[in-house]
C-alpha cells in the first residue's frame, strides 16, 4: 500500500494534509483517542474520503469518557476504524458507547472496531543464552529466578503486596529461587517494598532493581525462569511485558485480567491465576469520578482480587517442572510471533485499510465540540474587521521574512507568498483599498479568505486598516 500518516496532532494546518492527500496518502492514524479527535477533525475537512484510524490501549482515564462521547456522537464517516489491541480493549469501548447511548437519550455511532494487537519486536526479545544474560546482569547462575518487569506503582500498574507474600510461603523450597523485581517510576514504592520483604524476612530473596537500563530489559527476560504478572489495575488493556517475555522464550504467569489473558494460552504458554472484582455501590461508588485518577484507579485496584495462593501454587508448579517451563517458552515464542510480530500487525492493519476504502463515506458527520475561536475573537475584540473597512499600506520598515523568522509557525498559517502577494496588491491598487475587493482578488488569485492575513500584517505594521469615512 501507499504511505499513511502517523500522529496527526503533529501537522500544524489543514495545508499540510492536503500536501499529504497530494502524496497519495492512504489513511490517517493516530495513537490515542485524545489525538484521534484532531485527526477526525481535520481528515473531515480537507479529504474526508481517506480512512481515519487509531489505536487504543486505556480507558481508564475520565477525560476518554469525553472523548468516546465525541467521536461517537457522529465525527466518523463510515471509513474509520478504532484498533483495540486486545478483546478486553473492544468489549470496553463498546460498553462505554452504550453507557453514554443510555445517558444521552440518543442514538450514537460507535466507530468500527478491529481487534489489532500492538506489536512486538520479535528479534529484540528473542531466546538469548541464559548463563550470558546472568553473567552480564550478575544474577547467581545456578539459582531459579522468576521475575517481574513493568512500573513500579500500586495506583496504575500492579499491587506487588500479594506477589511478595506469596513468595514468602515458598521459603521453605530448598532450591531457594530468587524474585528480582526491575521496574522504573515510584521510588517511595520501592522503598515500601524493600521494607515489607524486611518484615518478611525475604530480603535475601527479592532483589528489587529500580529504573535499570533499558537496553538490559531483553536480558532481564533472557535471564529469568520464569515471568509473572500479577496485574490488577484498569489503567490498560494489553500487556506489552507479558508477551515480551514469551516472546523471548519464558513461561508466563498472569493475572487472568482484561488483556494479559489473551496474550497467554492457560496450559500451553503459561498459566493464568483467576481474578475476583467488587462492586462499588454507596460511598466508594460516590468517590469515583471526583477524587482524581489515582484516587479513581487505586480504589479499582483494591477492588480486584487475586488468589495469591493459586498465584503460589502455579509458580510452584513450574519451579518443579523445567521440561513444562521449556515447552512453555517455546510454545509462546511461537505463539507471539505468529500473532504479534510487526509484519503480522502491519499486514492486519493495511488490510484494514483497504476495507475501509470500499466503505461509502457517510455525510452526516458532524463534530458537536469543535473549538469556536471565531466566536471568542467577535467578543472579545472592540470589533472585526468588515468588507467595507479600507487598508493601506502600514509604516513597517522590516522585511516581510523577518516576521516569519519571528514566528516561523505563521508559515503554515499565513504563507510568505500571500503575505508578499496581499502587500503587493495593496500597494498596486493604491491607499484605500477595500476589504472586499483584496477578498474578490484573493478569490481569483486561489488564496483563501485573506482577513486573518490582512489582520496579521496590520498588527506588525506591514499595513494599516481603518472603518470606511
Amino acid at each position: 500500500m501507499g504511505p499513511y500518516a502517523e500522529d496527526m496532532c503533529g501537522y500544524r494546518s489543514s495545508l499540510d494534509l492536503e500536501g499529504l492527500v497530494e502524496d497519495g496518502v492512504v489513511a490517517f492514524h493516530a495513537h490515542s483517542l485524545e489525538r484521534w479527535l484532531v485527526t477526525l477533525r481535520a481528515r473531515n475537512r480537507v479529504a474526508p474520503n481517506v480512512p481515519s484510524t487509531s489505536l487504543h490501549h486505556t480507558l481508564s482515564y475520565p477525560n476518554a469518557w469525553g472523548q468516546v462521547l465525541q467521536i461517537s456522537s457522529g465525527m466518523t464517516n463510515g471509513r474509520d476504524a478504532l484498533v483495540c489491541s486486545s478483546r478486553a480493549a473492544l468489549e470496553g469501548f463498546r460498553g462505554m458507547c452504550e453507557s453514554l447511548k443510555y445517558r444521552m437519550g440518543f442514538p450514537m455511532r460507535c466507530p468500527e472496531l478491529a481487534m489489532i494487537p500492538l506489536p512486538i519486536d520479535t528479534e529484540r526479545y528473542k531466546i538469548r543464552d541464559k548463563q550470558a544474560a546472568r553473567d552480564l546482569l550478575g544474577w547467581d547462575g545456578t539459582a531459579k529466578v522468576v521475575l517481574w518487569v513493568g512500573r513500579f506503582s500500586v495506583t496504575d500498574k500492579a499491587d506487588l503486596l500479594p506477589l511478595l507474600r506469596a513468595f514468602r510461603a515458598m521459603g521453605d523450597r530448598r532450591d531457594r529461587p530468587l524474585l528480582v523485581l526491575a521496574g522504573f517510576g515510584n521510588a517511595e514504592y520501592v522503598d515500601l517494598l524493600r521494607e515489607i520483604c524486611v518484615a518478611m524476612d525475604i530480603t535475601d530473596r527479592v532483589h528489587l532493581r529500580l529504573n535499570p537500563p533499558m537496553e538490559n530489559i531483553p536480558w532481564y527476560y533472557a535471564g529469568c525462569d520464569i515471568f509473572v504478572a500479577p496485574t490488577d489495575n484498569v489503567q490498560e488493556t494489553f500487556g506489552l511485558v507479558v508477551a515480551e517475555a514469551a516472546a523471548s522464550g519464558r513461561p508466563v504467569v498472569a493475572a487472568d485480567w482484561d488483556g494479559y489473558r489473551e496474550s497467554v494460552v492457560n496450559g500451553e504458554t503459561g498459566l493464568l491465576i483467576g481474578t475476583v472484582g467488587a462492586s462499588m455501590p454507596g460511598r466508594v461508588g460516590r468517590t469515583l469520578g471526583v477524587s482524581g485518577w489515582r484516587t479513581d484507579h487505586l480504589i479499582c485496584g483494591q477492588g480486584v482480587a487475586l488468589d495469591w495462593q493459586e498465584l503460589q501454587g502455579a509458580l510452584e508448579r513450574l519451579l518443579d517442572a523445567p521440561a513444562l517451563c521449556g515447552r512453555m517458552g517455546e510454545a509462546g515464542r511461537a505463539y507471539v510471533s505468529e500473532r504479534m510480530g510487526f509484519r503480522r500487525v502491519m499486514s492486519q492493519t493495511e488490510d484494514l485499510w483497504r476495507a475501509l476504502w470500499e466503505r461509502p463515506v457517510l455525510t452526516d458527520v458532524r463534530d458537536i465540540c469543535a473549538p469556536d475561536y471565531e466566536m471568542l475573537v467577535r467578543i472579545y475584540a472592540t470589533r472585526v474587521i468588515e468588507e467595507t473597512d479600507v487598508v493601506s499600506l502600514g509604516p513597517a520598515d522590516l522585511a516581510i521574512d523577518f516576521l516569519y523568522y519571528y514566528l516561523p509557525e505563521m508559515e503554515h498559517v499565513v504563507s510568505r507568498r500571500e503575505a508578499n502577494e496581499v502587500l503587493r496588491f495593496v500597494e498596486e491598487s493604491g491607499p484605500g483599498v477595500e476589504v472586499r475587493r483584496i477578498a474578490r482578488w484573493a478569490w481569483d488569485s486561489g488564496f483563501e479568505d485573506p482577513r486573518l492575513a490582512i489582520v496579521w500584517l496590520y498588527k506588525h505594521g506591514y499595513l494599516s486598516v481603518a472603518t470606511r469615512a
